[in-house]
Order: C-alpha cells, then sequence, then structure tokens
C-alpha cells in the first residue's frame, strides 16, 4: 500500500495514478451501519476481517489514470460504479490498497454535501477552516465573506452552526466556498444535483468562468450535457474499473451502451 502526499515541486499541477486498487471489508452476517463502518475502517487499515464474518469489496480496480494541467475531466458510470471513490483517493481522504497516487498542486474538493464542514462550527468559521487548509491567510479570507454567503445565499446564515443547514445549503456553501478560493485542482462530485435550477444555472457559470483559472478540473456527474459542455475528456467507470477514456462524445456513446 503506497500513497506518495502532495509534491513540493514547482510547476504545473497534476495527479498521476499508478496501479490504484482500494478494498473495504464489509460485514456478511450483519448490515448494521456500526458493522459497515467498522468494516470500512478495517479495510482502509489494511486488516483482515475476523473469520467469516467479513468478506472483500473492491471499490476501485487496477486504475491507471494521468490528469495533467489543462485537462476537464468528466468521470461517468452507472450508480455503485465508484465514481465517488475515485475523487475521495483523488482528494487524499482514501488511500489506495495497492498501487500509488502523486499529486502536485492545491486541490479543492467538493465531494458531497458539507464533506469537510465541522458540524459545531458556524457557516463563517467552515471557511476560516477551508481557506486555513488551503493554506490561505485569514485576511484575504476575510475580505471575500460577504461575497460567499451572497452568492451562496446564506446572508442570515452565516453565523448558524451548520449541522443545521439543510442539504441544499450545505451544497451551495461547498461549492461558493471551494470556487472562491485560489486553487489549483478543483473535484467536483455530482455538486448540480441538489439545489433549485436557478442556483444551478448560477452555479454552472461560476465554475464556467473559473475553469480558465483553475489548472485541472475532474468532474462526477450524472448530467451527460453538462460532461460534454465542461470537460475536454472523459473516463467511464464500471465495477471499480475505468472500461474506456478519451474524448467526452466517444466515452458517453460507451456509456450509453451500459444502459
Amino acid at each position: 500500500m503506497s500513497s506518495a502526499p502532495e509534491s513540493k515541486n514547482t510547476g504545473p499541477p497534476s495527479i498521476v495514478l499508478d496501479d490504484v486498487s482500494l478494498r473495504f471489508l464489509v460485514g456478511r452476517k450483519s448490515s448494521s451501519l456500526k458493522s459497515l463502518a467498522l468494516g470500512s475502517i478495517s479495510g482502509l487499515l489494511g486488516r483482515k476481517g475476523q473469520g467469516s464474518s467479513a468478506q472483500e469489496m473492491w471499490s476501485l480496480k487496477n486504475v491507471d489514470l494521468k490528469i495533467q494541467h489543462g485537462d476537464r475531466l468528466g468521470v461517468i458510470g452507472r450508480n455503485g460504479a465508484g465514481k465517488t471513490t475515485l475523487m475521495r483517493v483523488l482528494a487524499g481522504i482514501y488511500s489506495p490498497t495497492m498501487g500509488r497516487v502523486s499529486k502536485k498542486g492545491s486541490v479543492a474538493p467538493v465531494l458531497q454535501i458539507g464533506l469537510g464542514f465541522n458540524p459545531e462550527l458556524t457557516g463563517v468559521e467552515n471557511v476560516y477552516l477551508a481557506a486555513a487548509i488551503a493554506g490561505l491567510h485569514r485576511g484575504a479570507v476575510s475580505e471575500k465573506l460577504d461575497s460567499i454567503f451572497e452568492f451562496a445565499g446564506l446572508e442570515d446564515y452565516r453565523e448558524l452552526p451548520v449541522k443545521f443547514y439543510s442539504t441544499g445549503m450545505h451544497a451551495r456553501l461547498a461549492l461558493t466556498v471551494a470556487t472562491e478560493l485560489e486553487t489549483e485542482i478543483l473535484l467536483l462530485d455530482e455538486v448540480f444535483a441538489v439545489g433549485d435550477i436557478h442556483w444551478v444555472r448560477k452555479a454552472i457559470e461560476r465554475v464556467e468562468a473559473l475553469i480558465e483559472r483553475v489548472g485541472i478540473l475532474v468532474l462526477v456527474s450524472h448530467d451527460l450535457g453538462l460532461i460534454s459542455r465542461v470537460c475536454n475528456r472523459a473516463i467511464l467507470l464500471e465495477e471499480g474499473e475505468i472500461i474506456a477514456s478519451g474524448p467526452v462524445d466517444e466515452v458517453i456513446d460507451r456509456y450509453t451502451e451500459l444502459s
């Protein structure tokens, strides 16, 4: 099991996955959330299940992927294909069971609603937390607070702990923060699936305006029209494996054949 830390070398951003596989251990006899969580943690730690109570589940299998500066990569596939798991590996949240991940550049992930937020902290405090993780100075963030909460439509909720935010509020704040802070790699996982049509339209326009400033964009979406509109290449995942990679239209055609 090997995963390289983010490179400190100067140069354009990049992510390289070399023969990456990720295994979870899932309980056979118990389907409780506690059992599944313990099985997942054991898998991440590389521990074997106890007796016959656990089985292996490979969420990613032998993934080779190079993402370079200028790539706007669309990730598509059916539910359970491994898209979110791949994004979490790209973000450094999961370490591979086998293989190697090499990254160069700052990463802003919006991988699920509220991922990375501390539920006990207020909206403002979470913005500062996200900025600190990204290595930004507090003063520079303070200048952007008003515009962040205005765009997210959360001016009246900035001092409210995010544990009281709705799903849509989480989505709006997470995406706004990720696209407001300067970053080299932007990871978006189904962030446009939550919210009213007016918010979604604004969010898509915001991401499109940001594309020229971001070195790398990786986008997971079931909206194939959005993938075609935003991305310049795509990959298709099926049961944790990349079964197609290349021009967006060709990969989408392959995907529609699976349906």
